[in-house]
């Protein structure tokens, strides 16, 4: 608040804290965690159900081996996102609960806080390999995802 911080989490938390001082502030903050909360949904939707994989047009002659591996990008990736929204949602809210911008955490704080977790090098190792087949995902898509022509 006295504008002495320069590094990112101060700013995070001087924007976190004016907002919670501002009459409604909380419920603000409380609505974008619900909004990440639905994201997280909506792609672990979309992680389980495969929608997006099998709206992809492969190649008849693809090897089983690849598209088994493609699916299974698909799901691990989108949970993996869905995870880290989940969590930061969680965040938000419980800041903007309990009023203090401490609180609020952004994926990547998530994510370097993962190592005080038990086994957090692993949860790390883990978080990292879900995003990795994730990205994998996302150039398949680049590749084979159907577009559709503007008439």
């Amino acid at each position: 608040m006295t504008g002495q911080g320069s590094g990112p989490d101060d700013a995070k938390k001087l924007w976190v804290t004016r907002l919670l001082q501002i009459d409604g502030g909380d419920w603000l903050i409380i609505t974008v965690g619900v909004i990440l909360l639905i994201w997280a949904g909506l792609q672990a939707y979309k992680g389980v159900s495969g929608k997006v994989y099998k709206s992809l047009e492969l190649p008849q002659e693809s090897n089983r081996y690849v598209c088994a591996f493609l699916r299974f990008c698909s799901f691990a990736g989108f949970l993996t996102v869905a995870g880290t929204l989940t969590v930061t949602g969680w965040y938000l809210i419980k800041g903007a609960l309990k009023k203090d911008p401490d609180w609020i955490r952004g994926t990547d704080d998530l994510l370097k806080a993962m190592e005080h977790f038990p086994g957090g090098w692993g949860v790390q190792l883990a978080a990292a390999l879900g995003f990795l087949l994730m990205s994998v995902f996302m150039l398949a898509m680049a590749r084979w995802f159907p577009l559709k022509a503007v008439d």
